[in-house]
């Protein structure tokens, strides 16, 4: 999916900023290229299959290619559990090709948005994380995103990182999708009850990384490159998480819904041993993006009720 939005031809070259999102076709990438810019933003979306990551030639070339302002990076390997099985892939794309982005992104000082994950962290505490709290990933997409992260920050210092949490939306397979799809298919749905975190929206991460962008290239604050936390508003387990989609969705379906199923981790791992392993709990606090960049989060359940309208009418 190759996506380019032009810009409007009564504005004066120095007022484009090129904008590269990498990963076009993914969940996020796709809400990327699909969100309202102001005009003063030039977009080109590149795919995976368009551009891999991993390519460091083909990298360089297409970075070389234009006087970008911001490359955004929303490609990455996200499939949880067959990771656990995948062999080197998850580090090349969620590592090397993050190591390989910073160090060309540096050459010509680009800076580098780019997506983490909760997975960092191993689900010990009891308290939403914040940025500086240790991470100890559980599983190989955990491990992989966490080098990701780690090479961007020793190379480049013009970053910012942005973790979130059980992302969903209208795009790309998430949690919010397939429990509609089991519902309407009248499956059982067997769901873990002893997980706990934060669901959050795709659309709303997507602002989140325009407004940083607007703000760091309007006014670049050198002490506001990071690492930042962004999570919907509240906690939840995936079981009370799937329970309040088909709650959403029960109108929409026009007959009773699926049974929701609550199982433990344990069950679950023990019943489908490809099951990797994942955090108890790994809530995210949002303060220090808000403070920083007076961000506002939204309810999980404010942005699931969107999305659930938003796919009944596709």
């Amino acid at each position: 999916m190759l996506y380019e939005k032009k810009k409007e031809k009564s504005l004066t070259a120095n007022k484009i900023h090129h904008i590269l999102i990498l990963g076009a076709g993914g969940q996020l990438g796709t809400n990327l290229v699909k969100s309202k810019w102001p005009q003063e933003y030039s977009l080109k979306g590149l795919s995976h299959e368009q551009l891999d990551i991993t390519d460091r030639d083909s990298l360089e070339k297409e970075i070389q290619s234009q006087r970008w302002s911001f490359v955004i990076n929303a490609t990455g390997y996200v499939k949880v559990d067959k990771a656990e099985q995948a062999g080197q892939e998850p580090y090349l794309v969620n590592g090397l090709g993050i190591l390989w982005l910073a160090t060309i992104c540096k050459k010509h000082n680009i800076p580098v948005f780019h997506y983490s994950t909760d997975y960092v962290f191993d689900g010990s505490k009891n308290t939403p994380y914040v940025e500086s709290d240790t991470f100890n990933p559980l599983n190989t997409y955990g491990l992989s995103k966490l080098f990701g992260e780690l090479a961007l920050k020793s190379v480049l210092d013009k970053h910012i990182i942005l973790r979130s949490s059980w992302v969903y939306g209208v795009y790309g397979r998430n949690f919010v999708k397939t429990v509609l799809q089991k519902a309407r298919a009248e499956e059982d749905i067997f769901v873990v009850n002893d997980q706990k975190g934060t669901p959050t929206c795709a659309e709303d991460i997507v602002e989140v990384t325009k407004e940083i962008i607007f703000s760091q290239l309007g006014q670049c604050s050198e002490e506001k490159w990071g690492t930042y936390h962004y999570a919907g508003l509240g906690e939840t387990t995936w079981y009370e998480y799937a329970n309040y989609i088909l709650n959403i969705a029960y109108q929409d379906l026009k007959k009773p819904v699926s049974k929701i199923i609550p199982i433990t981790t344990e069950t679950q791992r023990r019943n489908s041993p490809n099951i990797t392993l994942r955090p108890k709990y790994s809530a995210l606090c949002s303060s220090l993006i808000k403070n920083t960049f007076s961000v506002k989060e939204r309810s999980w359940k404010d942005g699931v009720k969107k999305v659930v309208e938003q796919l009944s009418t596709l």
